[in-house]
């Protein structure tokens, strides 16, 4: 009888520090899925922030100039509206594009139509980085996908127009290397 009452008590120690350990356990991934998820939403907001120093009017700034694979060819611009902080960086050759993300650099291709501008993104390196910048890359990647046209305004700014209307205001420029810091 004692050895019964051995085992019985063996097994509900072990239930009972199963209990313990599955909930430090499902504690755990909700405070990784919390973090995640305020993550997620730090980032939504610096989408949706303006920079309040852009010298850009949007659309009510549109040039006469033609935007064409050859004026583009050549050319490096800034991402200045939006992702605050982050250094993005879009620039052309002929029909590919190539650029500098938060973290990772990419490359593709596009296609300048009568009325439309598409991005077809055809990599990128797969390094990892700080949470904020990665999460700012994969919201980066997503408009950037989602690209369906494009204009220049008479401040020479390169803007690119999502599918949701979303506007990616670029100015010419480089990213900067830290060895220029």
């Amino acid at each position: 009888m004692n050895r019964k009452i051995t085992v019985i008590v063996i097994l509900a120690v072990i239930i009972i520090v199963g209990i313990i350990i599955g909930k430090k356990r499902t504690d755990h991934a909700d405070l990784d899925m919390s973090r995640s998820a305020q993550m997620q939403e730090i980032v939504e907001i610096e989408v949706n922030e303006v920079d309040n120093n852009s010298m850009f009017d949007s659309r009510s700034a549109i040039t006469d100039v033609k935007l064409t694979t050859e004026y583009l060819t050549g050319k490096e611009y800034l991402l200045t509206n939006l992702f605050n902080g982050s250094q993005i960086m879009i620039g052309f050759d002929g029909k590919r594009f190539y650029g500098e993300a938060p973290v990772n650099r990419y490359f593709g291709e596009y296609e300048i139509g009568s009325d439309n501008f598409t991005i077809d993104k055809g990599g990128a390196t797969m390094m990892a980085g700080p949470e904020k910048d990665m999460l700012a890359e994969v919201k980066y990647f997503e408009m950037l996908n989602s690209v369906n046209s494009a204009y220049l305004t008479d401040k020479q700014a390169l803007v690119l127009v999502t599918n949701k209307g979303d506007e990616m205001i670029f100015v010419e420029g480089k990213v900067e290397s830290e060895d220029n810091l």
